[in-house]
């Protein structure tokens, strides 16, 4: 670094101590070679930094629109959104991606019915307004969005519920 700043020749001096595997410098002295031997360094670290801040901006603006899968849409969004946010923390197992959890959003059977009585009662405070409007910023609309297999959304029942002395029991 020496030879990069023109001090060779203040080896010895009372300018440049030796000191272990180094020397010492007087800090102002330092600078003011550094000025002298890169002058438009100041010049290149702005440019890079306003380059960084513009990426930033473009992220933040152009949203990356994905498809999601035709079976728990919302969960899978959910998902995808959560896994976004910690990845600049924590690298983690993507679900939809993992073999082990493929069939959850791919066969009917796992279908999540957000509109079901124990749904609602696991989760008081979901907001089914709140999950289409996730859906629907950040997300193509879904596949097949016509098909109702699960439930039809009137009275918030699944179809197939029947009811004896008030409890809802499964048909077999």
């Amino acid at each position: 670094e020496l030879e990069k700043l023109g001090l060779l020749n203040l080896v010895g001096t009372k300018l440049l101590r030796a000191y272990m595997h180094g020397f010492f410098i007087d800090n102002r002295l330092y600078n003011k070679a550094k000025a002298i031997s890169d002058p438009f360094a100041y010049d290149t670290y702005r440019k890079r930094k306003v380059e960084e801040k513009l990426e930033e901006e473009r992220k933040s603006r152009i949203g990356e629109r994905r498809k999601l899968p035709k079976v728990n849409a919302t969960t899978a969004a959910k998902l995808i959104l959560e896994s976004e946010s910690k990845s600049a923390k924590k690298p983690e197992v993507n679900l939809l991606d993992d073999a082990r959890f493929s069939a959850m959003f791919e066969d009917p059977a796992f279908a999540i019915d957000f509109n079901s009585e124990d749904y609602r009662q696991l989760h008081p405070n979901t907001d089914p307004a709140k999950d289409k409007r996730l859906l629907a910023e950040h997300f193509d609309q879904l596949e097949d969005e016509g098909d109702d297999d699960v439930s039809d959304g009137s009275d918030g029942v699944s179809e197939d519920v029947e009811y004896d002395d008030a409890l809802p029991t499964m048909k077999s």
